[in-house]
């Protein structure tokens, strides 16, 4: 199985490279190879004929996001639409990396079910990027995932558990909110389940599911050898 991951340098993009190495064919693009928000940019994909494309590639800090929403958008919304169109002309499965933050996050979980009701510009672009992976690409998974730490992404963003520890072996104050619930998800882990998901989705001829997949409840296990029951199926 070839396996293309777009972020290749980002926290769980090259988590998946270096697990993925280990079983498949992997290809990987970072933003200097590819920009999602460019149609021709992302042409180069489609030479290395991948049967799966994982797009963990994200603009992702969300102050950055409300000042610079036209940005957002072209990378979270306008880049999956780009990739859903290739992934259907390849016939791939393109397992599409979402957030939590398509929710409010005023409560303590969220099923699949859940409509999307986001809060900020970076939740509203999220969500309507994978609402254009699931009217466009018809052999589709979206993983929601929730507040990353750990790994060994290069891009030298610290992730707000990070923060946390760093803020508290200096000493320093720290100022966070407590206005959002969240489930910290260990990056290795879910390296883990993306690269079992896209095994498993790829023998899928349907593949349309939405997985939330936080890191709480036994995150340290092995991923279930079939997809969640409670997976959504997506039309």
């Amino acid at each position: 199985m070839r396996l293309a991951i777009i972020g290749a340098k980002g926290q769980l993009g090259s988590e998946l490279a270096f697990q993925g190495s280990r079983h498949f064919d992997v290809v990987p693009f970072t933003h200097e190879d590819v920009c999602v928000e460019d149609p021709r940019s992302i042409k180069k994909i489609a030479v290395s004929k991948p049967s799966v494309i994982i797009n963990t590639a994200a603009f992702h800090k969300v102050e950055a996001c409300e000042k610079s929403p036209v940005r957002a958008f072209a990378v979270n919304a306008l880049g999956p639409c780009h990739l859903s169109s290739l992934a259907r002309e390849q016939n791939s499965l393109l397992v599409h990396v979402s957030t939590d933050f398509v929710f409010s996050g005023e409560q303590d979980s969220w099923s699949e079910e859940d409509p999307p009701c986001p809060i900020n510009v970076y939740g509203a672009s999220k969500a309507a990027g994978e609402m254009a992976v699931r009217w466009i690409c018809p052999r589709h998974l979206i993983i929601r995932v929730a507040c990353l730490f750990g790994g060994r992404g290069e891009t030298g963003d610290l992730s707000f558990v990070d923060l946390v520890l760093n803020k508290a072996q200096k000493g320093e104050a720290l100022q966070v909110s407590h206005e959002r619930r969240t489930s910290p998800s260990y990056v290795p882990h879910h390296g883990k389940r993306g690269l079992h998901v896209a095994r498993a989705g790829r023998g899928d001829p349907r593949g349309n599911k939405i997985f939330n997949t936080p890191s709480s409840n036994g995150g340290d296990r092995d991923p279930p050898q079939e997809p969640h029951p409670q997976a959504q199926e997506t039309p």
